[in-house]
């Protein structure tokens, strides 16, 4: 409709109609502009709230996680304390309850720190429609601090090797019938662990000396001494990680967009 009337108008020579035509168009073209670059904007502040949302959800899953960690590995740190304890007595002193706390002594619960929603970001280029450079920055340090800790956090003392190197077939048998953690999943299909409140071995005396033996040797207290050393820096670093995971996520409420 414009271009007939710009075209009329340029045979007639009517100047004045053809550049009140051109403002009509350029204006057009303009507002055209602004539209999509608005409607842009509103998808890219849509696309970092959907994100920040989802790290939010993550943190939140990392931050129960951690706690139930750190509940576990307090478990498994008690059993540790008393099995040490145990190695200062004389043998024939040492009954079964020091086979249970040198064996649960050995537990480990491994998993990686959940980062899911952040990496699925970095991979699609999405860390772009976060505009905050800071919370980016943000963001970076913390998920680098976490994959840090995680060299730490994965490592298996020798402790575990060692036991159940030395400890006899029929009592770790045992402990993995009666005594050891049952695993579950929640509602979203996380791993969920069960730590038994008490239980007990069914051993012969001669099989009960012949176990308390094959493990209260100095290879092992030596390497639950490290092990206890271990946990200490587990425990300190998985509440660390959460204070963390907290901070920035008191930071994401406030800051998002």
């Amino acid at each position: 409709m414009i271009l007939r009337r710009l075209s009329d108008n340029l045979r007639t020579q009517n100047w004045l109609a053809i550049a009140i035509e051109l403002v009509i168009v350029v204006i057009g073209v303009f507002i055209g502009i602004q539209v999509a670059n608005w409607n842009a904007a509103r998808l890219e502040r849509n696309t970092a709230q959907t994100y920040i949302t989802r790290i939010r959800e993550d943190l939140a899953a990392n931050v129960t996680d951690m706690q139930a960690r750190i509940a576990y590995y307090e478990w498994v740190k008690a059993h540790a304390m008393e099995a040490l304890a145990a190695f200062e007595r004389p043998p024939e002193a040492i009954g079964a309850q020091f086979l249970i706390d040198a064996y649960q002594a050995s537990q480990i619960v491994p998993r990686t720190f959940g980062r899911n929603t952040y990496d699925e970001v970095l991979s699609v280029g999405g860390i772009n429609s976060i505009s905050d450079v800071d919370m980016r920055r943000r963001l970076a340090n913390f998920y680098l601090t976490a994959q840090t800790r995680e060299v730490i956090l994965r490592y298996i003392p020798p402790y575990r090797e060692s036991l159940r190197r030395h400890m006899p077939y029929a009592v770790q048998a045992q402990m993995t019938r009666k005594c050891a953690e049952r695993l579950g999943a929640d509602e979203q299909g996380a791993p969920v662990v069960t730590l038994p409140e008490q239980c007990s071995l069914d051993l012969s005396p001669d099989e009960l000396s012949a176990a308390v033996a094959a493990v209260t040797i100095p290879e092992i207290e030596l390497d639950l001494n490290r092990s206890l050393a271990d946990l200490d820096s587990k425990l300190t670093m998985f509440q660390d990680l959460i204070d963390r995971a907290q901070s920035l996520d008191a930071y994401l409420a406030k800051a998002a967009p």
